[in-house]
């Protein structure tokens, strides 16, 4: 994904990495800029970044960043744009973009492993978590950001995957960080994963076995104009 947006950016000068987490993504993105600002609007998650000479970590709201105006070449959303007030996002961006910078917002849902365990994954988010543990806005990433406006100069992205090869026990600590589960877990007092531990374990097979588990991405690609 970040080799795509580096062959559309004409000036690989400065992005900025909104709602960065821990900065995954903007440390992918130093390797192809010259400065990069990342911010995030959890002071938690900025203490956790990973330091890198090219990248300026920043506490603020997406809608309200305080950034210079007309800077930026590249403005990028993984995973986040869900949480902000996305028509005050897009002032914001057309505020610190310069004419013709690229904007790019992804996510993913669920991910795919293979049918029978793809089942056992579906039954946990949709009908033991379900409304009452995911928040409201998790609708608009299951919809792959198409409720939202995009008033930008559109651009059609090739599908992409994120992909990884984990055993049993990494499957089920990435299904243990879901908020969701954290949400279930400090109200029952226990984690949902052991209602379906048992049919998991058995689809499974060998639980030090690797399975090849795949996150197909929901990208928004377009240039800001004036």
């Amino acid at each position: 994904m970040v080799q795509l947006l580096q062959t559309k950016v004409q000036k690989n000068q400065r992005a900025w990495d909104v709602g960065t987490g821990n900065g995954q993504v903007a440390f992918q993105l130093a390797a192809f800029f010259e400065e990069i600002w990342a911010t995030d609007a959890s002071a938690a998650q900025i203490e956790r970044a990973r330091p890198h000479e090219k990248i300026r970590y920043g506490v603020s709201t997406a809608e309200n960043s305080g950034l210079p105006d007309a800077y930026f070449d590249l403005i990028t959303v993984a995973q986040a744009l869900h949480w902000f007030e996305a028509e005050r996002f897009y002032d914001e961006v057309r505020r610190v973009a310069r004419p013709g910078a690229w904007v790019a917002v992804w996510g993913y849902n669920l991910a795919r492993i293979h049918s029978e365990i793809d089942l056992i994954s579906d039954y946990l988010y949709e009908d033991i978590l379900g409304e009452a543990y995911w928040p409201p806005e998790r609708k608009i990433l299951e919809a792959g950001y198409q409720s939202l406006g995009f008033p930008f100069a559109e651009e059609p992205v090739p599908v992409f995957e994120m992909q990884k090869e984990w055993d049993l026990a990494q499957w089920c600590g990435y299904l243990e960080s879901w908020s969701s589960v954290q949400a279930y877990w400090r109200q029952n007092g226990q984690s949902p994963l052991g209602r379906i531990w048992t049919a998991l374990k058995e689809a499974w097979g060998n639980e030090k076995a690797k399975k090849r588990i795949s996150w197909p991405l929901h990208i928004r690609l377009g240039q800001v104009y004036a």
